[in-house]
């Protein structure tokens, strides 16, 4: 199983001083979707952004930041917009800062092994938005936990964030019960006495 350092990640969001929304002006109420990793077409970033164009017709309170370097870079920063920010490549102190203002991680991934990056957005309190690729349901375990759908096509991938977005409840309750998860059975300090 792949893990992370639950204790390094809380250390760094009890110290750390940026803000993402205050930076690129998001009002307090507008959600914040987040991508962290490879901009690689097969992390499903194709479907993501075209979903995000479909988003924003409907609404401007949603926003996606991106963040990664690889190569579909050129082709994000062409497509930025108001609700489209590529950040390119941040360390692991800017990445928890923006995971602890994101209110979905989203991974539409076509091919995954057990993504630290989920790992990472549940040690941030993000509700998870990914494809049944890989690992991931050894993390959401069920539909209370977060959203895996089939794979990454767009009617799928709009769908599922809509549903996200619009249940509030259903996403606090989910975020609670995925971190607990987490650290009872994905630090590295568990794995290894496994």
């Amino acid at each position: 199983y792949n893990s992370i350092d639950i204790e390094e990640i809380e250390k760094i969001k009890s110290v750390v001083k940026i803000s993402y929304r205050e930076q690129y002006q998001i009002p307090e109420q507008a959600i914040v979707i987040t991508f962290t990793g490879r901009l690689l077409k097969e992390k499903g970033l194709p479907s993501l952004l075209n979903v995000m164009d479909q988003l924003n017709e409907k609404r401007k309170d949603i926003f996606l930041f991106i963040a990664g370097d690889g190569d579909m870079e050129e082709e994000i920063n062409h497509r930025k917009t108001e609700y489209i920010i590529p950040l390119g490549r941040i360390d692991m102190e800017n990445i928890v800062a923006l995971l602890q203002e994101t209110d979905i991680f989203c991974l539409p991934s076509v091919s995954e092994g057990f993504s630290t990056s989920i790992l990472e957005a549940a040690a941030c309190n993000c509700y998870i938005v990914t494809t049944a690729r890989g690992g991931a349901r050894e993390l959401l375990i069920n539909d209370e936990y977060g959203t895996i759908i089939p794979d990454n096509r767009e009617s799928y991938l709009l769908q599922a964030l809509e549903r996200a977005i619009a249940d509030f409840t259903h996403r606090e309750k989910a975020v609670n019960l995925t971190y607990r998860r987490l650290s009872g059975n994905f630090t590295w300090e568990v794995v290894a006495s496994q």
